[in-house]
Order: C-alpha cells, then structure tokens, then sequence
C-alpha cells in the first residue's frame, strides 16, 4: 500500500504558485486575438477577389480616352476660328445708306449698299438713275457694280466693272420688267412695211398661180365710171374745157404781159437776197456745229441732273434680296415683341429677334429694326388720338373746318326771324313785326280787366 503523503503550508503554497504559473483560473476569459486558430472573415468589410474581378469587368482604364470618338477642346477651338457666333449680323449688308453727292466711282468695298431718295439718288456722281436703289459691289479680277432701282414697274438694273485702273460704262441689263425697245436693239417694229424696191428677190414676173381668175379670162371684165370713183368725170378733152372750171393750169404758151391780172406794181431788183427773214446756209451751218442729232444718246456719266419727281416706280421683291421685305408684326413690351396681347394687358409668344427684318408695334404703328442687343426705331410715327401728342382724325379735322367755313352772318342786338344753312349758322335775318307776332295768337292790345273795388264809407271808416 502506498504511502500517503501531505503538503504542509508552504509546499501547499508552493504548489498553487506553480498551478497559477501554468494554468488559468477558472472562468477565465480571452480576447479573439489570443484565439491562434479562430475561423474568422472580414467579408463585412471588403469585396473578395472574385467580387472585385466582376465589378471590374466591362470598365476603362482611369488613363483611357475617347480621341476616337470625340473632338478633343484643341480640336474644336481649331474648327471654330474664323466662325461666327449664330446670332452674328451683317452691318454691312444692304445698311450702308449712300451719303447725298456720293462718287459712285469711289465705292470699291464689296457688299451691299442703298440709296433710299430720288432725290439723293438725283446728286450722286457717276450715277446711271435718278431713281432709289441697291448696289451691289462684288470683287473678282478686278470689281464689279450691279445697281437695282426701286421702281413700282418698268425698273432697270446697271452693271459696269472696274479694270486697268478705270471704271468702264453702265451697261443696262435688260429683264423682262425692262424689255428693250425696237429703235434701242435695231429692229422694225411689227407694223413696217416695204416698197417693192426694197425687196431684193422681187419676181420680175408673177406666176400664173398667182394671177387672179378674172385676169385671165379672155373676156375682161367692165366697170362703170361710178364703180371706179370716176363719176364725176367726163369724157371731154382738155383742150375743148372751158378755162373757168379747171382746177389747175397746165402749159398755155405766152400770155401778153397786158392780160395778166392781179400783177404787182412794183418789183424786187434782181441782185436782192433774203438775208433779214432766212439764215444762209452758212449761218445755218455754223449753228448746227457742235449740235447733236435728234436721235443721239447719252451715258449716264453725262447726265448730271434731271427732274428726278418726273421718275417714278420700285423695284420688284423678285430683283431683291428675300429679306428685304421681311415685315413682322408683333406688341414692343419691355424690350420685346410679343406676337399675342391679352385682354388683362399681359403679352405672350415672344418674337426671336432677328437682323435684317422690319418689325411694325401694333400699340403705336412704329417701325423697328434689331441692332443686335435692341429695337431701334426707324422711323417716328404719329398715332391718331385727341391728345396733344397725337394726330386728330382728318375726316372729323374735315368736317370741323367746314363747319367753320360755312359761317353765317353778323345781326345787330334784336328781336329776329332767322334762316340758318345745312351747317346750323344763321345766314338771314329779318326783324321780328308786330304783325308777326299777331300772327301767332298773341292780342295785339293788353288783355288785363282787372279793376279794383271802390268802396266809398261815409261813418265809422278806418284808415
């Protein structure tokens, strides 16, 4: 049987340190890192691979671009320059208001240019119209100017070029407004007609073909003296007329200078001439020299005036640019045209504002044009109305002036019978009779029989 032994204190404590140096007490605890073989995951927290690669798939490179696809900025700034903006106007197209005695010579910028008065257009230089007008200036080899008039019918349209440093003549380009006549183009007109000595192939003898029926029957017709406008012509012979009917005087031989009656007293010497009532032909002559003919022409250089109210007439919207008759009407409000006005005074449907347009205001009959940043207005206009800052309406200006016009006549202060005209004025008095007024009803004498009482009191009277 084994010998049972016992610690004592200190081997009993001895024991305990050594148990607590190698074993921990119970209901002891550790933390996960302590845990060498835990089966733990951070899959709360990041994608795994798989996931990663998944996500991945289908997208760029962060260093990837689309040069293949797109216009890089360098690209388009490349494209863009010498471009215009969208919005960009033409200052110079058909804006160009030709200054009164302007040297049509001098304008060599191309575009396009105008002449809005007959009477500008009358002291312009080197000018083939006296008409209002385009031009159109155009460079090639050299420059060329193409003019159009303004005319309501009949305009015509010049073209001439400048080259080897010289401004050649206006040409008139003729259209089917502006046809050419028959003396301008060397023809006859449809009516002329020709003597037989003008027809060069003329047939000495005419066909048979050609020679009626009644010409060659053998037996030819018979017509009386009447039939032919004879019928007051006989069959006497000159010689056995009587002098007294005839007409006219054919050769009679000699008349003794005794027989002549009628014969003037006395006569011009035969050395006498006509020099005070004609001019001699030397004289004649020399008036003429330096004279042009009745028909010659001019240039349109040498015209350098002419009664340009004498010209009248536009040009067609055909022989213009489409936009120079673009006229839009709208409502200007607040820096904008409106296309609508409501009845509560709102406007709606704003107008994009355009160059080279004419926009009318309804709400005052002004005439706009757009600057590029605002409406400018054309020309003034002056509204109808009764205030101090419109125009009255001319048919009631009208009847109001013959009203006044129609007056009638001045009476002195009295008692009148009067007739007035159409226009209400008196025109006629005459004083007013007793006779005219007995005429009416009236008593001619006072018709008061009134009388008072007369009481005579002859005792106990008062008063």
């Amino acid at each position: 049987m084994a010998e049972t032994k016992f610690l004592d204190s200190v081997g009993l404590t001895h024991l305990l340190e050594k148990t607590n140096a190698k074993f921990s007490k119970l209901g002891h605890t550790h933390t996960k890192a302590e845990i060498t073989d835990f089966a733990h995951n951070h899959n709360d927290l990041y994608y795994g691979k798989s996931e990663i690669d998944l996500k991945l798939n289908g997208k760029s490179n962060t260093g990837h671009n689309h040069n293949d696809l797109y216009y890089t900025e360098s690209e388009i700034n490349t494209k863009l320059a010498g471009k215009s903006d969208t919005s960009h106007s033409h200052t110079t197209h058909l804006t160009t208001e030709i200054a009164a005695s302007t040297d049509l010579n001098t304008i060599t910028n191309p575009g396009w240019y105008k002449c809005s008065a007959n009477a500008t257009a009358t002291g312009l230089k080197n000018c083939p119209t006296q008409n209002a007008f385009a031009l159109e200036v155009l460079s090639s080899a050299g420059t060329t100017q193409k003019l159009y008039e303004y005319m309501a019918s009949g305009q015509k349209v010049y073209t001439r070029n400048y080259y080897n440093n010289a401004w050649g003549e206006w040409k008139r380009i003729y259209t089917t407004a502006d046809k050419p006549t028959a003396g301008e183009i060397g023809a006859a007109a449809s009516s002329h007609t020709h003597t037989k000595a003008q027809i060069t192939d003329f047939p000495t003898s005419m066909p048979a073909s050609d020679v009626y029926a009644w010409a060659k029957a053998p037996t030819k017709p018979s017509y009386s003296k009447a039939e032919v406008g004879l019928g007051n012509v006989d069959n006497t012979a000159d010689s056995a007329k009587s002098v007294k009917y005839a007409t006219s005087a054919g050769s009679a031989g000699a008349v003794a200078w005794a027989n002549v009656s009628g014969k003037p007293a006395t006569f011009a010497p035969s050395a006498h001439n006509h020099n005070d009532l004609y001019y001699q032909k030397s004289e004649v002559d020399g008036k003429l020299s330096g004279k042009a003919a009745s028909s010659h022409k001019h240039g349109a250089a040498d015209i350098t005036s002419v009664n340009a109210s004498a010209i009248r007439g536009v040009i067609a919207a055909a022989n213009l640019p489409s936009f120079v008759d673009d006229v839009i009407e709208g409502y200007l409000n607040g820096g904008k045209f409106y296309k609508e006005k409501k009845t509560d005074g709102t406007y709606a449907t704003e107008i994009t504002a355009e160059s080279g347009k004419i926009y009318i205001n309804l709400n005052d009959s002004k005439t706009y044009r757009w600057s590029g940043s605002a409406y400018a207005v054309i020309s003034e206009t002056i509204a109808l109305g009764e205030t101090s800052s419109t125009a009255y309406r001319g048919d009631r200006g009208a009847a109001a002036y013959n009203h006044a016009a129609a007056k009638g006549s001045a009476f002195a202060n009295g008692l009148y019978k009067i007739t007035t005209n159409a226009q209400g004025h008196v025109t006629a008095a005459t004083a007013v009779q007793k006779s005219d007024i007995t005429a009416l009803g009236i008593p001619a004498q006072d018709t008061n029989t009134w009388n008072a009482l007369r009481v005579e009191c002859t005792e106990g009277c008062y008063g």
